[in-house]
């Protein structure tokens, strides 16, 4: 985010979609350099059709969703469900569908996923709100975030991992979902009341 508002005030908001790049060679290249030292080798073919009807089923529905578009959704429905089947038909397919069969990783991936839905909604509904009604420039919505990034980051580099250690799972997870529901919550029902009182003080 704060990289985000950077880009978007020196420059302008196109270049925060090259920000990617740099960063997928990097991966690319390290990935070659420590399978070559790992002495690691492929098994099987890559699963082309596989990555193929993924992709694209993916990249439908986000059109299908931004623009409401019902066919779309359709066609992306589908062509999961082919993904699916050829998960189930590959000698090395790209996503191992015996994974789901192991329910801890099935909660946790389902989690996940809700939980970046959330987070990325989160950050798109404030910003919007941060610039049209508190009218911060794209600088000041990045620096406004960095609490919540410095915090995310202090979890993801250990801390998160030490106090599984000590707890467990369930009760860390079940306390970090229940303070994000309630974050979201108040964010939810404190923007409208803050909009109308800067529409009052504007007027």
């Amino acid at each position: 985010m704060l990289a985000g508002g950077l880009l978007t005030s020196a420059l302008s908001w196109h270049w925060v979609f090259l920000v990617n790049i740099p960063i997928g060679i990097a991966v690319y290249v390290l990935c070659r350099t420590l399978i070559a030292q790992s002495g690691g080798k492929a098994q099987g073919r890559l699963d082309f059709a596989g990555a193929a009807t993924v992709t694209a089923s993916s990249t439908l529905a986000v059109y299908g969703i931004v623009n409401g578009n019902l066919p779309l959704l359709g066609v992306a429905v589908v062509l999961l469900g082919i993904f699916l089947f050829i998960e189930s038909r590959v000698a090395a397919p790209l996503m191992p569908l015996r994974f789901f069969r192991v329910r801890s990783l099935t909660v946790a991936n389902v989690v996940g996923a809700l939980w970046a839905a959330s987070m990325f909604a989160w950050f798109f509904i404030s910003a919007l709100y941060m610039q049209q009604t508190l009218g911060y420039t794209p600088m000041q919505i990045g620096l406004a975030f960095l609490p919540s990034n410095l915090i995310m980051a202090a979890f993801s580099l250990g801390l998160s991992a030490k106090i599984v250690m000590r707890f467990g799972n369930r009760l860390p997870l079940a306390v970090g979902l229940g303070l994000a529901a309630v974050g979201l919550a108040l964010s939810r029902l404190r923007p409208p009341a803050a909009a109308s009182c800067c529409m009052s003080c504007r007027a």
